[in-house]
């Protein structure tokens, strides 16, 4: 996993693989989630991180890609 934090635009983006982002879906207006072309999860963006990063923020993005709906079969 890569952590890559972006200050110019305060967005944290967590990559799970070398994959690029082919599709990704928005879940709320802090974040959005990647998928390669076979709908695996690749990366995780977390915008305006500074407002929200808690440890509530790493609780919701980890509940936000266990739903079923979110992890593509």
């Amino acid at each position: 996993m890569k952590i890559q934090y972006f200050s110019d635009t305060d967005t944290l983006y967590l990559s799970f693989t070398l994959d690029p982002s082919f599709e990704s879906e928005v879940i709320n207006e802090n974040l959005v989630i990647h998928f390669d072309q076979y709908d695996n999860l690749v990366g995780i963006t977390i915008e305006h991180y500074s407002k929200v990063s808690t440890s509530q923020t790493i609780e919701m993005v980890i509940n936000e890609i266990k739903q079923p709906q979110l992890l593509r079969q």
